[in-house]
């Protein structure tokens, strides 16, 4: 999420000083706006940097709705944390035995059923457990109807969990003032000399109201299914979203092992990047496989496995 945010941000600076550049070789030494959107504020950070002079000719009424656009983002990105965790309760917790290897499929799209059920019908059920955690209760049904064990991410949720999340809001609170006005950190965020940290406002605003609240939610959670599952292997589908990393670096804590099961196409820019955290990728085939070595996978990581949706061929 910040990534793509960020770069957004970036490439639209760049363009305006390449506009203001022009413009100054016309003659122009001046840029005037009229209204308060993110664009104005970023033409201002742009004229800033190519030493043009600036002017904000919006109405009062403009300069009032962005003040309080701004004063309300705090309880607008909190309305932005998922809906099933805000309806989060506690419930009690009950350990379970383990008589044979469990495998837990850690998921927070339903899609990903496809890739899923075709080999979980198929693996020896005398040796292995497998068990579907997602984050949504509705995808129970489509699960059952597969005939594969599942269970909602929720019900892992003990009052321990919210005690402890609880405590983090608190802090986290605290850290966003200290976060927001540190000259140091402003005096940083800056690209082509320009500096662009209040364009960021609204990034930030979200990350430490709603962002870091909802990882911290998975954390808890994740302890207590990690406690009762007890799983020997945990599989994600990629481990660039919130969900799939948080899992994938929580087990790696543990020392549970973890597979990645690629669901798309992946290219070799940086937002797939060289920092997978699983210890193993399951690829679709050899030009996937060449696009992580690419990025600088190791290659003991990679298998390629083909597509996991046919895997049910072999039955045919």
């Amino acid at each position: 999420f910040s990534y793509r945010y960020i770069t957004r941000l970036l490439k639209k600076i760049r363009l305006l000083s390449s506009f203001i550049e022009e413009q100054k070789k016309l003659g122009f030494n001046e840029i005037a706006v009229f209204n308060g959107s993110i664009n104005s504020l970023l033409l201002q950070i742009a004229a800033k940097n190519n030493a043009l002079q600036f002017s904000d000719k919006s109405p009062a009424i403009t300069k009032v709705s962005s003040f309080i656009k701004k004063a309300m983002l705090p309880f607008a990105a909190k309305m932005m944390i998922p809906a099933s965790l805000k309806k989060i309760k506690a419930v009690k917790l009950h350990s379970k035995e383990k008589h044979k290897k469990k495998i837990l499929v850690l998921t927070d799209v339903l899609r990903t059923i496809k890739l899923t059920t075709p080999w979980a019908k198929l693996i020896d059920k005398k040796k292995f457990d497998v068990l579907v955690i997602s984050l949504n209760e509705s995808d129970r049904n489509a699960y059952e109807k597969e005939n594969v064990n599942y269970e909602a991410f929720n019900n892992y949720c003990a009052e321990e969990s919210i005690k402890n999340a609880n405590k983090k809001k608190q802090h986290l609170g605290s850290y966003f003032s200290k976060f927001n006005k540190n000259p140091i950190l402003r005096s940083k965020i800056k690209y082509d000399n320009c500096g662009f940290s209040e364009a960021l406002f609204e990034l930030f605003t979200y990350l430490f109201e709603a962002g870091f609240m909802e990882v911290v939610y998975y954390i808890e959670i994740l302890k207590s299914i990690y406690e009762i599952e007890k799983p020997d292997l945990v599989i994600v589908f990629g481990d660039i979203t919130k969900f799939a990393r948080t899992v994938a670096f929580t087990c790696k804590a543990r020392g549970i092992k973890t597979l990645l099961l690629q669901h798309g196409g992946v290219e070799d820019v940086p937002f797939f990047g060289n920092t997978l955290i699983t210890d193993k990728i399951a690829l679709f085939g050899s030009r996937y496989k060449d696009v992580y070595l690419k990025m600088g996978i190791d290659e003991k990581r990679l298998a390629v496995v083909g597509n996991m949706l046919y895997d049910n061929l072999i039955e045919k």
